[in-house]
């Protein structure tokens, strides 16, 4: 065998292992990236799930680890979980499914949070004001849903209804009344 032969030969052998070992690296690497995720939130007082039948990220803040300060702490982290296309094709399309109970995040905390890919938004946020009506109408997703209570008036909530037309709200407060 030539010379020439043996390194065509060699390159040949090396990109089928490269092949064959690509996708069980980025496996790994994503469940690592996944778990550090998972870790964070739970050292924050939070959840982060993942569903399986749809495989969207499932977060969930309750009480003292819904604030602003725990989004801080944990947004950059969630932002660099893997969705969307990826090197394994564009199966991948992962979202946040994300619940917010007795919640004393700001309207600063939720422009932070509509920063990532929002499928379901289930929140209990009475310090919110109608200035996060803006942040909620920017969350790329056209058929988020929405539910829960803030103290947004009906002008916002209409506001937000004609910015996400597609959207399914169900919010009620006190002042807007049923929605």
């Amino acid at each position: 065998m030539t010379r020439r032969a043996k390194i065509v030969l060699s390159l040949v052998a090396l990109a089928i292992l490269a092949i064959i070992a690509t996708p069980n690296l980025i496996y790994h690497f994503r469940k690592t990236q996944f778990e550090t995720a998972q870790v964070l939130v739970a050292a924050n007082g939070g959840t982060l799930g993942l569903d399986l039948v749809d495989g969207n990220y499932m977060l969930d803040l309750h009480g003292p680890a819904a604030t602003d300060e725990t989004l801080a702490a944990i947004l950059p982290t969630l932002r660099q979980l893997p969705n969307g296309f990826t090197l394994l094709g564009p199966g991948e399309s992962r979202l946040f499914y994300i619940t917010l109970m007795d919640s004393s995040i700001s309207d600063d905390g939720m422009r932070s949070l509509c920063t990532l890919s929002i499928s379901c938004l289930s929140i209990d946020c009475p310090d919110l004001t109608d200035a996060s009506v803006d942040s909620l109408s920017s969350i790329d997703q056209p058929y988020v849903i929405i539910s829960g209570s803030a103290p947004f008036s009906d002008d916002a909530i209409e506001r937000l209804r004609n910015a996400k037309p597609n959207a399914m709200l169900q919010l009620s407060s006190e002042r807007s009344g049923e929605q």
